[in-house]
């Protein structure tokens, strides 16, 4: 314990009571220019706003890149390196200032109202400020101009507001914590961000509120609160009263009384304030957690079941509300509509055995089934659904999504991204009715088309309870069978890329060229080559070509509800989104034109792998025919599973390509 001192006032000589007081007036002093200079770097509103802020925030948002910096320009002669440069070198390239605005030198001083004149002018706004009024702006009245001009600026609609809580800067981090793999890194509850100068000293497990244009924070606009609530942390390990917590990517210690259970490798949320662990919510075990899953009848193509015919190589039971049934090793009973329809049935095995369905067909004949079948009556026949655990889930999901020839790494990055989709779904049921949280089709993830593989239980049991994190969001991993050599964002869906920040379009290939791939001309010329270095490049639908006639194009449209359009004219692309698939087409026909918005409705009409894709016609009439020469075998989105491969067999580990496909998400 700390010694206390007290003293009484009244017994200290004057001349030391005196130097006592101007000590502490000194201190106070420092104290405050201190607290001033980090609210005035850190950019709260109600702050004067500085001219170095203001770069940075109007460099972003119209379009400033920076992996494209401009030379450093020279103030009076004297080349200058501070941090702001490389934007206010932009702005003025770009004709917004003039390159003599900063000529006092004085790169330090608060932005004006004199230099929003420049700021209209390049906006076309005829709003002039009296110069001979001039005055500073505050944060909040420059934040105010810039909202209600945003759709002005080329990359307005980039800008967002957030509230991020803040879990460590780069400064701060351990020499462990992978997630700082560059300078001026933020870990927060909402991803990592770079805050290039901003001082976020004195923000760490606040929450607070800050101006955002993709990864990077332009701007911090005030303290919201002065804790946050950390979701879906993992628990690492707990001993010696200490709780080590991996919150992102950042390896954490808190000092707590004890636990009345063993909490290692667990979920938790935990609300933190300066430092400390104030509240604490466990979650369940996610390797104990049991997800259901609907099985489709193949013949059908549908939920429904005409009856359910089961049986097991162990003892098993059939259990409703009324009775339980004993059944022996190698019986089969079969249950239908009428059985079931006073309430469910559950069918299960002893010993934890396994339940065959001989009434459904895959690939490997009758499948088998862990856990538990539930039988539901519904309008047409029975409706079935496997409960079992996540974990043993996935030894039939993963060996169905990728072939267990790609080797054990590989099958770990499947691994990783079958169980975050599936522990994404357990907050809701596709199938309420039923209480079922997906199906076993390409719906969702093909369950149990194969079985058990050696090489993807390795894989299961080798990254046991891991999923894919972006911040606190456990990361709904989309993937798909091959690239053209270039992935897209959730764009080709309508979706807004801001909202989905780990799907990002990129080259898929170990030598990036930095090409725009919508703008149509550089994906025709990009489509219609090959690049050795493309990590699917030899793959099956690497590249392809597939040729439609007028008339299919018509029956086609028929078929999905369009009415007859006469013979096809033109096919025209409206829209080519980042990393150049297709998401909006005209087919202009003699009697009607039709709009097409729906990446999965344009290759179902063509009949196309992919949204990759030019289109060039020939002939004449009825007979006149488009060929479209594409690539790729799916969305696009996330992980390219054949590129996968390549990249293990180039010695890459599954961490390192899940980084590669996610931007920015952490595995734990």
């Amino acid at each position: 314990m700390r010694n206390r001192f007290v003293y009484n006032s009244f017994n200290i000589k004057k001349p030391v009571k005196s130097i006592i007081l101007l000590l502490l007036m000194a201190i106070l002093a420092v104290l405050v220019a201190f607290l001033v200079n980090i609210n005035s770097r850190s950019g709260i509103a109600g702050k004067n706003c500085s001219f170095a802020s203001a770069c940075k925030v109007l460099a972003y948002i119209t379009g400033y890149n920076e992996k494209k910096v401009t030379e450093k320009i020279d103030y009076n002669g004297i080349t200058t390196s501070y941090w702001f440069t490389d934007y206010y070198n932009y702005l003025c390239e770009i004709g917004m200032f003039p390159k003599d605005i900063l000529s006092d030198n004085k790169v330090d001083r608060a932005l004006m109202e004199s230099d929003l004149n420049y700021v209209y002018q390049y906006l076309g706004i005829n709003l002039i400020i009296d110069e001979k009024k001039d005055r500073a702006i505050s944060n909040e009245s420059f934040i105010n101009i810039i909202n209600s001009n945003i759709d002005k600026f080329p990359q307005g609609n980039k800008l967002v507001t957030i509230n991020v809580g803040v879990v460590a800067t780069s400064g701060e981090a351990d020499s462990t914590d992978s997630v700082f793999n560059e300078p001026y890194t933020v870990c927060t509850n909402k991803g990592s961000f770079h805050y290039k100068g901003l001082n976020l000293t004195g923000f760490k497990d606040k929450t607070i509120e800050v101006l955002v244009v993709d990864d990077e924070i332009l701007m911090i606009k005030d303290i919201i609160d002065d804790k946050t609530t950390f979701k879906n942390v993992w628990i690492s390990d707990f001993y010696d009263n200490t709780l080590f917590v991996n919150m992102y990517g950042v390896n954490r210690e808190f000092m707590i009384g004890g636990t009345s259970e063993n909490v290692t490798g667990m979920i938790a949320d935990i609300e933190l304030k300066d430092g400390k662990l104030i509240g604490i919510t466990i979650k369940k075990n996610i390797t104990d957690t049991n997800v259901r899953i609907l099985l489709y009848n193949s013949k059908s193509d549908s939920i429904n079941h005409d009856n359910v015919v089961v049986t097991s190589d162990n003892i098993f039971y059939s259990q409703s509300k009324d009775y339980i049934e004993e059944h022996q090793p190698g019986e089969q009973i079969t249950i239908s509509r009428e059985d079931v329809l006073e309430g469910e049935m559950c069918v299960y095995s002893k010993d934890n055995g396994q339940i065959q369905i001989m009434s459904i067909s895959k690939s490997q004949g009758n499948p088998c089934y862990e856990g538990n079948i539930n039988i539901y009556s519904s309008d047409n026949g029975v409706v079935i659904v496997n409960e079992l655990p996540i974990e043993n889930y996935l030894k039939r999901v993963v060996p169905s999504e990728m072939p267990s020839s790609f080797g054990v790494e590989a099958l770990k990055v499947q691994t990783v991204c079958a169980r975050s989709y599936a522990y994404a779904h357990l907050e809701s049921f596709a199938y309420p009715e039923y209480m079922a949280h997906m199906d076993d089709t390409v719906n969702f993830q093909v369950y149990n088309n194969t079985v058990e593989k050696p090489e993807a239980n390795e894989a299961i049991n080798a990254t046991c309870g891991k999923m894919l994190y972006y911040a606190d969001q456990i990361v709904t991993a989309y993937y798909y069978s091959t690239s053209c050599g270039a992935g897209t964002d959730v764009s080709i869906w309508g979706s807004n890329p801001a909202s989905y920040p780990y799907y990002v379009s990129r080259e898929i290939t170990s030598t990036e060229q930095g090409i725009d791939l919508s703008d149509e001309n550089s994906f025709r010329s990009f489509i219609k080559n090959e690049n050795e270095n493309d990590y699917d490049y030899g793959c099956k639908y690497y590249r392809w070509k597939n040729s439609i006639k007028s008339t299919e194009i018509n029956k086609n449209l028929k078929s999905m509800g369009y009415s007859e359009i006469g013979n096809v004219k033109s096919i025209r692309i409206n829209n080519r989104v980042s990393g150049g698939a297709v998401n909006n087409i005209t087919i202009c026909g003699s009697k009607a034109d039709v709009n097409l918005s729906s990446e999965g409705e344009i290759r179902k009409i063509f009949n196309l792998p992919s949204a990759f894709f030019v289109v060039d016609p020939s002939g004449q009439g009825s007979e006149k025919t488009f060929t479209f020469t594409g690539g790729g075998y799916g969305h696009g989105i996330g992980m390219s599973q054949n590129a996968v491969k390549k990249m293990a067999d180039n010695g890459m580990d599954y961490i390192s390509i899940l980084n590669f496909f996610y931007a920015g998400t952490s595995v734990f």
